[in-house]
Formats: C-alpha cells, structure tokens, sequence
C-alpha cells in the first residue's frame, strides 16, 4: 500500500502522480490522507484512479503538531502547514505501507521495487537524503549531524510494525528542548522524522541497499539529466538502472525534460477524466491550466 497526503490547492500534483503511477504500477492500493478539508476535488480525481480516501480520525496528529509548532511557527502561513505532520498516519497502520510526497512522478514499477526491498531485514528504508534540510549548523546538533541518516520524508517505506506514531511522538516529547534547539527553522516534517530515528533503536536503511538501484538514481534532487535515458513509456534509466521517481526540487526542475515529463502527464490525467467524465474533466481543467508551461529554447 502506498499512501499520499494531498488537497484541492495541490490537485494537479495529485493528478499526475496518479497517472504515472497507475502507468506502472496498475493494481497497487492507493490511500490519500487529506492535507485540510479542502479536498473535494481530490476526492474526484482518487476515486477515478481507485484511491482511498482516509476517513481515520487524525486529530492526534494535529494536535501533536500544535503541541509542538503553536509557540514557535516553523512555516507560513500557519497552522496550514501542520498538514504534514499528518504522513504519520502511516506509522499507526499495519504492516508495510510506503509513502511519497505528490510533487512526484513515479517512473518505475514500484510496486515490484517494495516487493524486493520487503525481503531484507529493517524498519524503516528511504529514498533519498536531504541533509541541508533537518539540523541547524549549532553546536547542539554537531553530534547527530555526524551520525544521521539525514533522510527525505519524500519517499519512505515503513516495513514492520515496530515503529510506531507513539514511539516517534515519543521520542520528541522525551527530548523536546534538545529538539528546539537543533530543528531546522522552517520545515517541519523531516527534522522531526530524522530526530526521532535517530535518538530509537531502529534499523533505517537507504533504498538502494535494498534493491538494484544506485545511490544517485533514487531520486530527482541529484539526477544528472545528461546519464539518464527517458523510454517511450515513461521509465527512467540511469546507469542501466531504474529511477524510482523523479521529484519537482532541484537544479532541473525547469528542464525540458522535466517540462515534458511532469506537464505531459498533466495532459494525459486531463484528457483520461474528460473523456470519462466530462463534467469532472472541467474541472479539472480549470485547475491544471495554470500549471502548465513550456520554455522556449533560447
């Protein structure tokens, strides 16, 4: 199972990380966490994928996350961004569950890749690092700078049941002036993964341990464009191996290639919902026309 967290404002993200998903990975459950209660139209677009909506109360998670944010605001506006800390949801459900952030395009049968990684022994695997992105450059910090996985939340695949919202919530609650201090300013969510992984006892693993995947292919963020092969039904090489996702950050979020890539699945959802349903396809039309743009060449 995969899951996402998605809501009106970011409905063409959604949209097409659920066609290129359903591109390789047709049969795979889908379940939305939503980000607020502004989600009708992602309700629309997740129901003619086949997604599930979670009707769970998460009210857990917010409150959690005014405990932590309410005096000391890490985004604005706020409290919106308190919609992230909700991807822990994940962390209270049953056995394996994966979750990708939406500003993604999936380029690889993922379905088939967590199937493989699900063999080896770990709690917790990600995709990809972010170091820049969790520990303030303090004294506080030097320590778990020196030791952290330093992981993106933008891709994690949770495989046992071990690790729980409660031991995560936890461990921040236990540590909670230490974590102040060294917490990246301005984000939420992967500092406080990051933190709570590594103060417990769990096994965390890279992705490209796991499965037949190199370091620098997992994601977007490093891609170097000029060793990666585009197929005709949207897979990416690199190196002869395949590319999990491509993610819209990073020094080539405006190239052509991405252009073609993530505004070309925009195009395909468009025409897939209209077709099917004219009504809808309006809809979501009105919601993608301003996300699409093609540079020229100089």
């Amino acid at each position: 199972m995969i899951a996402v967290v998605a809501n009106d404002p970011v409905a063409p993200e959604l949209l097409r990380f659920l066609v290129s998903l359903r591109r390789h990975s047709k049969d795979l459950r889908v379940r939305i966490i939503p980000f607020n209660e502004n989600n009708a139209l992602c309700r629309a677009i997740g129901a003619h994928f086949g997604c599930d909506w979670v009707e769970d109360d998460l009210s857990r998670y917010d409150r959690f996350g005014r405990e932590l944010f309410d005096d000391d605001p890490p985004q604005q506006p706020y409290p919106y961004m308190l919609g992230k800390i909700r991807k822990l949801w994940i962390f209270d459900q049953p056995g394996p569950v994966a979750y990708i952030d939406i500003d993604t395009i999936i380029t690889s049968d993922i379905g088939l890749i967590l199937q493989q990684a699900m063999k080896k022994e770990f709690d917790m695997s990600f995709a990809s690092v972010s170091n820049g992105w969790i520990y303030e450059d303090v004294v506080e910090a030097a320590a778990l700078l020196r030791r952290t996985n330093g992981f993106s939340s933008s891709f994690l695949l949770k495989r046992t049941n071990h690790l729980t919202f409660d031991a995560i919530s936890g461990a921040i609650r236990k540590n909670r002036p230490h974590y102040q201090q060294v917490r990246r300013r301005g984000v939420i969510d992967q500092p406080l993964l990051n933190y709570a992984l590594d103060q417990l006892p769990f096994s965390v693993k890279p992705m490209y341990e796991l499965v037949d995947i190199s370091s620098d292919t997992v994601a977007s963020r490093d891609l170097p464009w000029f060793k990666a092969s585009i197929q005709s039904d949207g897979k990416v090489l690199a190196s002869g191996k395949p590319v999990l996702y491509l993610h819209a950050v990073g020094k080539y979020k405006h190239s052509r290639e991405y252009d073609f890539l993530f505004n070309g699945h925009l195009v395909e959802g468009l025409f897939q919902i209209a077709k099917a349903k004219p009504e809808l396809g309006q809809r979501v039309f009105e919601a993608i026309r301003h996300w699409i743009h093609f540079e020229a060449e100089e």
